[in-house]
């Protein structure tokens, strides 16, 4: 299985049986697994029954080798014979998005709201003002930290609130890295 929607991507491997926990008298797995072509600060983690690769590249096509003798928890059993899987890695989904939920958007002091991107490059946004009266019968019904619906918006529109800013923003950044951009 393979994460890419994190800043450094995943790709677990699941066995039958336990894997032993890192410790310092326990094996060190890192010489079981061999990465073409190799990453750089790639880490071995253990949960339970799943081997986890971390560090690649968004993007990129690994092949990953399992060596032989890659031991379980109890010690009596280890990989009969080695395993390779080829690893592809996607870049992450665009995604935007403001850093609280629902109706309330926090800022940062005079600097605005902080605008949160992944592979966007420009992003059309609306911005409501909810009144306070309105506000209150969100909180009542539970609701204030949901995500907005389109239905949402569209009733807030028509019943609760006004369009306080409308337009066209830049957020820019490397590829597949999150970007915070103030918002005005």
């Amino acid at each position: 299985e393979v994460s890419a929607e994190r800043d450094r991507p995943q790709a677990c491997f699941a066995f039958n049986r336990d894997l032993p926990r890192p410790s310092r008298r326990g094996p060190d797995l890192t010489p079981f697994v061999t990465v073409t072509p190799a990453v750089p600060d790639l880490s071995v983690l253990v949960r339970d029954r799943d081997l986890c690769l971390e560090g690649f590249a968004h993007g990129g096509t690994y092949t990953v080798t399992l060596a032989a003798g890659l031991p379980a928890r109890d010690g009596a059993e280890v990989l009969a014979e080695p395993a390779t899987r080829e690893v592809t890695v996607a870049d992450r989904r665009p995604a935007l998005s403001f850093r609280g939920q629902g109706y309330i958007l926090p800022s940062i002091g005079a600097e605005g709201l902080p605008l949160r991107s992944v592979n966007v490059d420009r992003a059309r946004l609306q911005v409501l003002r909810i009144a306070d009266r309105a506000l209150v019968e969100q909180i009542y019904y539970g609701r204030i930290n949901q995500t907005l619906t389109d239905f949402d918006v569209g009733a807030i529109l028509e019943q609760k609130g006004e369009v306080v800013w409308k337009g066209e923003i830049a957020t820019g950044g490397d590829r597949n890295r999150t970007r915070v951009t103030p918002f005005p």
